[in-house]
């Protein structure tokens, strides 16, 4: 056996061991197509929004009052506000909406009639505004 042919079988050995690990590393670098992901040609299109439904909700805040009766006392209140509201709304075209809403609140303002000051008028002392419950419709 001559030294020529040797070489010549261990070239074509290295040559195909070669194109052989360049297949198998260009197989590997394909790009990634994930199963979730739309194509990149395509944008997403976001669903249009619909205001059609019910709703519920409450609120809480708080109220003052000052009342000044001239020449007989200035008298002020606070307390805690709170209420509940629910409603229902139909969309029938884009720009276009009708609903319904009822709420209620509460509050505790009792301002008894000289109680602030100055000086109370004789036989005025249970006379009192109060405001408790503001229902309303619309």
């Amino acid at each position: 056996m001559c030294i020529h042919s040797r070489t010549k079988d261990w070239r074509i050995a290295v040559g195909t061991l070669l194109l052989v690990g360049a297949t198998f590393l260009s197989a590997q670098i394909v790009p990634a197509m994930a199963a979730d992901m739309p194509p990149l040609d395509r944008v997403p299109i976001a669903p249009a929004f619909n205001w059609t439904g019910i709703y519920f909700g409450a609120d809480l805040g708080g109220a003052w009052s000052t009342i000044r009766a001239s020449g007989l006392a200035t008298n002020n209140a606070s307390s805690v506000v709170g209420g509940v509201y629910a409603g229902y709304n139909w969309q029938f075209a884009p720009g276009w909406l009708i609903g319904i809403e009822g709420d209620s609140s509460w509050a505790d303002l009792t301002v008894p009639v000289g109680s602030g000051h100055g000086a109370r008028p004789p036989g005025l002392g249970s006379l009192g505004e109060k405001r408790c419950w503001l229902p309303l419709m619309r």
